[in-house]
């Protein structure tokens, strides 16, 4: 029920509003980011190489245990269980893991430590701790078995391999890059 002043008078009179038919006019803030976006050369994926990169982005946000099932930090109840091996190359994985070790080195000895932040504490994946949206790429170089492209908030080297595409290297925006140069 909505309260709407509808006599000019200072009165509100309670008006009820069958929400499936009413029509907003003027909500175009929720398309503002998107637009901006595409105004900057992104845009939702298109090719193949960006499509690939679209499909893992998507996945590892959705995936509430990616840290220990990329860095092997704990153990993962099969049905939780992704394998990250056919999207992302064994350097890549060994590199984000070799980043891993470094951090809980120096964070809190060489062990993780319940109740302390030991290691990564976002997704070394998408460069950030919360899901990103909206997903829109720029490819700024693509040759016929690689592509470098930039993402919601890194930039990524994929790389063919068979028929598909797999991401080969990150460079966060904000912060570390893992087989990336």
């Amino acid at each position: 029920m909505f309260c709407v002043n509808v006599s000019g008078e200072g009165k509100v009179k309670a008006l009820k509003f069958n929400l499936h038919r009413v029509v907003v006019v003027g909500t175009l803030l929720p398309a503002a980011p998107a637009a901006h976006a595409v105004e900057n050369g992104f845009h939702p994926a298109k090719s193949a190489a960006e499509m690939a990169l679209d499909r893992v982005l998507k996945m590892a946000d959705g995936d509430e245990f990616q840290l220990d099932n990329l860095l092997h930090r704990y153990p993962v109840v099969p049905k939780k269980q992704v394998d990250y091996r056919g999207m992302l190359t064994v350097k890549l994985i060994a590199a984000m893991q070799a980043e891993e070790h470094k951090l809980v080195a120096k964070d809190c000895g060489g062990r993780y430590l319940e109740g302390e932040i030991c290691g990564m504490d976002y997704s070394p994946i998408t460069c950030a701790q919360d899901t990103i949206a909206p997903y829109t790429y720029k490819t700024l170089t693509q040759r016929a078995r690689d592509a470098i492209i930039a993402g919601p908030s890194a930039t990524y080297r994929m790389i063919q391999v068979g028929s598909g595409w797999q991401i080969d290297g990150i460079k966060c925006t904000e912060g570390a890059a893992f087989n990336f140069r």
